[in-house]
């Protein structure tokens, strides 16, 4: 099982609504580590770092959970860093 890095951009109406809070609670039983934050313009930025099927697993219960927020996402896949221990929120 190859681990990987996702970052993701989200849009929507995805700020005020508990879309990180979410997300985190999403994340945490599975084995992903990273943060998800707000973006000036409205956005959602997240990063995810852990074996592919997981990442794949938290964007298809994002979806399933408050996928109706969600307008669009865009994903850049990469090599991890390695830089994260937990999954966190960020400011």
């Amino acid at each position: 099982m190859s681990n990987t890095r996702c970052e993701s951009v989200f849009t929507g109406r995805v700020q005020g609504v508990g879309f990180r809070a979410t997300t985190r609670r999403l994340a945490q039983p599975l084995r992903i580590t990273g943060f998800v934050r707000n973006q000036p313009d409205g956005s959602v930025y997240l990063v995810a770092e852990g074996p592919t099927e997981e990442i794949h697993k938290l964007h298809s219960t994002i979806t399933d959970t408050i996928g109706h927020l969600i307008h669009s996402r865009t994903d850049r896949f990469s090599t991890p860093t390695d830089e994260f221990t937990d999954f966190d929120i960020r400011r």
